[in-house]
């Protein structure tokens, strides 16, 4: 019997460690419901002494059951009726969530909040665990829980119940008993806050994942490859469009691999968020069949790009670059103009020769798919766009990834540079740093902003990743070296187009000449390693 009352404080500490606010006591949810539901056991009659009463392994079975259907979750929880084997979101009520989290102050980041979990009490003890969590309010996490118990619940269960609401709209999947011999997928809720270039809360994303890696090739995938749009693909785009002065627009696609159609059957458990009986109908065990294809599965980029180019070539007439299949070009029907799309997955940059075009591509894509039209394009794949149509010129920049980047490692307030290495980097006899991990992250991230618009830190990223495993010391310093030098540099960019060769002949005015410095040193074999010289 006593591990039978420990099996049962395990449990109820799960569930309240789920739900992480109180339930909310208006009114039953139609989930809820009688007519729909298995009787739901009354939470006040189900004191904790009777909880601790000497049950059958069957009444204990059916007891947990219930309770962990009927229980009122918190308010922002995500309510769902199934009517007609198919999920509908009940939109939330309102209520204030931030009032369940003491000492947080509206425009701070809490830190270190102290949440008292009070457990059930045992005889005429109480038992209280108290514990203290670091929030960690990020832009980017994974978690159903997680996302729940964060003082910003109430928007994130705004983004869960928009993305169940695409999914039930598109016919995503469909309630079906699961075959013999199959097991159903699991899935999971990945969050994150979209900003735009100046780093501002654009709007808070939910998406619904299926953890691929439970797939098994042969069974539930077959190919899984997909042409993708690279960072040299990019700017070779934005660099034509730039020379033949094409104004870029944007668009969004919403939900996109959804749009996609499966080849194979793929089956999921019932997603957190959705209110839902697994075994609907005696004993038999229900599932989602996926109709459409979802986040997360291997094969959704294949199915998604084929979907998107057989769209575009078969409707729109684009025809695909024989280099790079992410980027289309056509000459529109109507009007008789140019026009090119480079496609990134669920983004879109559309460049034509005139407004009129771009303006009827756009509503021909906006009407087959949910779409969000961006004018003028701003910000794409974490890079700032600035154009000057007079000169010709496209600027791509990621300052507020650079800002981000020194105050993680708190160099907010240091003594800038000009350069970002001064010295060749050896490995000498000195003792290993105790700051590996950092000195990956951070050299990690330099090579990134190294291939997209900052070429200016090629060399010293690529001094600095020669020590990823065993970095030294002055390794480390150096890498610091080079965020004084990005905290100099934070506004520094990438300029793509205005070739004066061809420009001049076009143009009447005189077009500015860009200065390029660049600098140049030699030592003499101080590589210690080689000894050869460097430059």
């Amino acid at each position: 019997m006593e591990s039978e009352g420990s099996h049962h404080e395990i449990e109820d500490h799960h569930l309240i460690s789920r739900r992480a606010v109180q339930p909310s006591s208006a009114g039953v949810p139609l989930s809820q419901r009688k007519s729909d539901w298995p009787a739901i056991e009354n939470s006040a009659a189900t004191t904790p002494a009777a909880r601790r009463k000497p049950a059958s392994p069957d009444s204990r079975q059916q007891s947990m059951m219930s309770r962990d259907e009927g229980a009122t979750h918190a308010a922002e929880v995500t309510t769902t009726v199934l009517l007609d084997m198919v999920y509908f979101p009940v939109p939330p009520t309102n209520s204030a969530a931030t009032s369940a989290n003491p000492g947080v102050v509206e425009g701070e980041a809490p830190t270190a909040i102290s949440h008292p979990y009070n457990l059930r009490s045992r005889g005429n003890k109480a038992l209280e665990a108290v514990a203290t969590r670091q929030w960690e309010i990020s832009n980017d996490f994974s978690g159903y829980a997680r996302a729940m118990a964060r003082p910003d619940a109430d928007l994130w269960q705004e983004a869960i119940t928009d993305e169940l609401t695409s999914l039930a709209k598109n016919g995503t999947w469909r309630l079906v008993p699961l075959p013999p011999g199959r097991t159903p997928l699991t899935t999971t809720w990945v969050f994150k806050v979209k900003t735009d270039g100046d780093g501002q809360v654009e709007r808070y994303k939910a998406r619904l994942c299926v953890r691929g890696f439970e797939q098994r090739a042969r069974v539930d995938f077959h190919e899984v490859f997909a042409p993708t749009s690279g960072k040299v693909a990019q700017r070779a785009f934005l660099t034509y469009a730039a020379l033949v002065n094409y104004e870029v627009h944007q668009v969004d696609l919403k939900t996109a691999f959804l749009n996609a159609e499966l080849n194979e059957d793929i089956y999921l458990q019932i997603p957190e968020g959705l209110k839902g009986n697994m075994k609907t109908r005696g004993e038999e065990e229900h599932v989602l069949k996926l109709e459409k294809s979802l986040y997360g599965l291997k094969q959704a980029p294949r199915m998604w790009h084929q979907h998107l180019s057989q769209t575009l070539k078969s409707e729109l007439g684009f025809v695909c670059n024989p280099v790079d299949e992410t980027i289309l070009k056509c000459t529109h029907q109507d009007t008789g103009k140019e026009c090119s799309i480079q496609i990134c997955v669920d983004d879109l940059l559309i460049a034509a020769e005139d407004l009129n075009t771009t303006q009827m591509v756009i509503e021909s894509i906006c009407s087959k798919y949910d779409a969000r039209y961006l004018v003028p394009t701003s910000f794409f794949c974490g890079m700032v766009i600035q154009r000057n149509g007079e000169k010709r010129l496209i600027y791509l920049s990621e300052q507020e990834k650079v800002k981000n980047l020194v105050h993680q490692f708190n160099m907010d307030s240091s003594r800038t540079r000009k350069t970002p290495l001064d010295f060749s980097l050896t490995t000498g006899e000195e003792e290993e740093s105790s700051q590996t991990k950092p000195y990956q992250v951070l050299v990690g991230t330099l090579l990134y902003l190294s291939t997209t618009t900052r070429p200016d830190l090629c060399q010293a990223a690529l001094q600095l990743s020669r020590f990823m495993t065993y970095p030294k010391n002055s390794h480390w310093e150096a890498a610091k070296n080079v965020l004084k030098y990005l905290e100099e540099t934070v506004n520094y960019g990438l300029c793509l187009g205005n070739r004066i060769d061809v420009l001049q002949k076009e143009l009447d005015q005189d077009i500015d000449m860009f200065t390029r410095t660049g600098y140049c040193d030699a030592d003499y074999a101080t590589d210690k390693m080689t000894k050869k010289s460097r430059t």
